[in-house]
């Protein structure tokens, strides 16, 4: 972007920059969701069929210990516990899993990406975790999923909720605390704006 380029933006318009959404891409809400899972959130697509739906899971809503799932507790015990994310609204009492396994080592894994995976047979993904065979920062669980149908998200991206961007197995696994801030950073000043938002602009 020029000079010229800049000085012309209408940085408070809230605008989707016309990236098509497809498995493996991340969708990064706008500044102004406000519910409970959305708020601030990026959400890896993991199925994409326009004529079928969509699911994602949300990458940046950590849940806090004391909250997870009895059975983690139970499968993994304290000294062993992965690390396990709020994925959306779906399915809230069902836990899923994403991981850099393919299916000749986890039988049932589906590929998002290149070197990611999501699903598989939960107790081969257990020895193998408790085994030491996967390290445990290969892999994150969710809880529920983010789930639209068809034609759903579509009209989401043309109200401009949504803003869509590439991503990697290392981004993904990686510590995604501060990712909805880094991607729109690296989306460049139109977007960077979005970040000096307050959460609820009754309080600006």
């Amino acid at each position: 972007m020029d000079d010229k380029e800049f000085l012309n933006t209408d940085f408070f318009k809230i605008q989707s920059n016309n990236v098509a959404p497809k498995r493996g891409r991340v969708l990064i809400a706008d500044p102004f969701a406000s519910d409970f899972y959305f708020t601030r959130s990026v959400v890896l697509l993991a199925e994409y069929r326009k004529d079928q739906g969509t699911m994602g899971f949300i990458l940046n809503k950590p849940m806090a210990r004391e909250n997870y799932p009895s059975e983690i507790y139970e499968t993994f015990g304290e000294e062993m516990l992965p690390r396990v994310y709020y994925g959306g609204p779906v399915a809230t009492t069902q836990m899923f899993y994403i991981h850099q396994l393919p299916p000749e080592v986890l039988e049932g894994s589906e590929e998002i990406l290149p070197d990611l995976y999501w699903g598989g047979k939960y107790s081969d993904l257990v020895d193998l975790i408790k085994s030491g065979a996967v390290p445990l920062d290969r892999v994150k669980f969710f809880i529920g999923y983010s789930g639209w149908a068809p034609g759903q998200l579509e009209g989401e991206i043309s109200r401009n909720f949504w803003v869509i961007d590439d991503t990697d197995p290392q981004e993904v696994l990686g510590d995604t605390l501060d990712l909805w801030k880094r991607k729109l950073q690296n989306l460049g000043p139109r977007y960077e704006i979005w970040t000096h938002y307050p959460i609820d602009p009754q309080y600006n």
